[in-house]
């Protein structure tokens, strides 16, 4: 048990991407595998660079299933990546096995996002073990940030105090920001609204938040990270 408490602590705090374009949370391991469609294991099998005219050129990828962790697809599939500050963190190698953490796409493709913890297999060690031990968890954590409109984590301004909260079917929860405007509640696996409040202020979603707010799904040994800016 001190072990799994060990891994849950540290993939709070693990980011995968240093680029500029990234937001201030960190997406948490828990999180990204339960809110994301699909999760899979797959080698790469061909690589494709397209440049369309007056738009952004982008990169097909076909991959055949290794493993399926979370969801379903078929023994092989495509993800689309633009050609931009959102891609990847790491270099795509045809005959290599990676990682993925996907959500679809209009087209049938899958997407994923480049700050998250998508990565080749021998660098996806932990983050394995982490997906391995959720299935001992009961509930899972709403966690996030309300910010003053900065982009760089802590804020200069004292986030303390503001009541975040928490609206489910047979019971509301409440949390309440630290100094840095950090906030964390446990509840059971359900489906919740989530909603900041202050007295003389008023708050609106941050498209840099992962999860809406009106409509969080909690399953056992996941996650959601909300981001609000306080006006």
């Amino acid at each position: 048990m001190r072990r799994l408490a060990v891994l849950i602590l540290i993939s709070s705090f693990l980011q995968q991407s240093v680029f500029g374009w990234c937001g201030v949370l960190p997406r948490l391991i828990c999180a990204e595998y339960s809110q994301s469609k699909l999760v899979v294991i797959a080698k790469l099998t061909r690589k494709q660079h397209f440049q369309p005219q007056d738009t952004q050129d982008y990169f097909e990828y076909t991959l055949e299933t290794n493993r399926t962790l979370r969801g379903e697809v078929g023994a092989k599939f495509r993800v689309w990546e633009e050609n931009s500050s959102g891609r990847a963190s790491f270099s795509w190698s045809v005959g290599k096995t990676y990682l993925l953490f996907l959500n679809a796409t209009d087209e049938g493709k899958w997407w994923l996002y480049g700050c998250g913890n998508s990565a080749p297999i021998e660098e996806a060690e932990f983050a394995l073990k982490v997906i391995e031990s959720l299935k001992d968890r009961h509930g899972g954590t709403i966690q996030g940030l309300v910010t003053d409109g900065g982009r760089y984590h802590p804020m200069s301004t004292d986030l303390s105090g503001i009541t975040i909260q928490i609206h489910g079917k047979d019971r509301d929860y409440k949390a309440v920001t630290n100094s840095k405007g950090e906030f964390k509640v446990h509840v059971p696996a359900g489906h919740y609204a989530v909603v900041p409040v202050q007295a003389g202020r008023r708050f609106k979603n941050d498209f840099l938040g992962f999860e809406d707010p009106d409509s969080v799904t909690i399953m056992n040994g996941g996650g959601a990270q909300l981001q609000f800016d306080r006006n």
